[in-house]
């Protein structure tokens, strides 16, 4: 609605699965998406395979249909019910208690990145950036913060990571375009006092996804 354009989720899904897919087109853009602590299982480039949609190119009359069954074959579906079923109020397996708030506990042990961590991401979102390049498509990077991130108060050890800002910086000197929305979510938590995440999960509540819709929305419009 902000931008006025068409939007196709491809969650979820990674950027061999995408490659595959012309089911719906080309976008002009493509924003991909992880959260913080699974950073670490970001592949390499991968080539792109057939998938079911690549069979079903000569028939774009049933376009539609065509999406929704591609959707189905990466268990979409799934991943879709299992999300709906976390969002129920009781306290997620593997969670701690900060004040009014749950996190994952796993994500508590690391708040940095080494200098080999970061080269390796950066040469892997370097060549997404170049497979998108290549078939006429631009490339924005939107990296979720762990809500511990965003709270560091709440923290057990009250530390605030950098793992993601570091990593902003170092993307933004390669010319990769990157949203930091660990800095951006911090600000805007504290100038509107509430908070962005859900308290009994990991999930944006509607004031985060406000305030990243229009930090993407912004980005968008520079390569409009």
């Amino acid at each position: 609605a902000r931008l006025d354009q068409k939007v196709y989720s491809f969650a979820p899904a990674g950027l061999a699965d995408f490659l595959s897919f012309q089911g719906s087109g080309r976008p002009r853009t493509v924003v991909f998406s992880v959260i913080e602590r699974n950073l670490d299982r970001l592949p390499e480039t991968p080539l792109p395979h057939r998938s079911l949609s690549s069979w079903t190119e000569p028939l774009q009359g049933l376009k539609g249909f065509w999406v929704a069954l591609d959707r189905l074959s990466k268990v979409s579906g799934l991943h879709y019910l299992i999300s709906k079923y976390n969002q129920r109020g009781d306290i997620p397996l593997g969670s701690v208690r900060a004040g009014p708030m749950l996190f994952f506990e796993e994500s508590f042990n690391k708040t940095f990145l080494t200098g080999p961590e970061t080269e390796r991401l950066v040469r892997i979102l370097r060549g997404y950036r170049e497979a998108l390049l290549k078939r006429g498509m631009g490339f924005i990077f939107l990296p979720i913060p762990n809500k511990e991130s965003v709270y560091p108060a709440l923290r057990p050890d009250g530390q605030r990571p950098r793992i993601l800002p570091d990593l902003a910086v170092r993307l933004g000197k390669e010319g990769i375009r990157v949203i930091d929305l660990q800095t951006a979510f911090i600000r805007e938590s504290a100038k509107r006092g509430k908070f962005l995440y859900r308290k009994d999960d990991s999930h944006w509540n509607p004031w985060g996804v406000e305030v990243a819709a229009d930090l993407l929305a912004r980005e968008i419009r520079k390569s409009q």
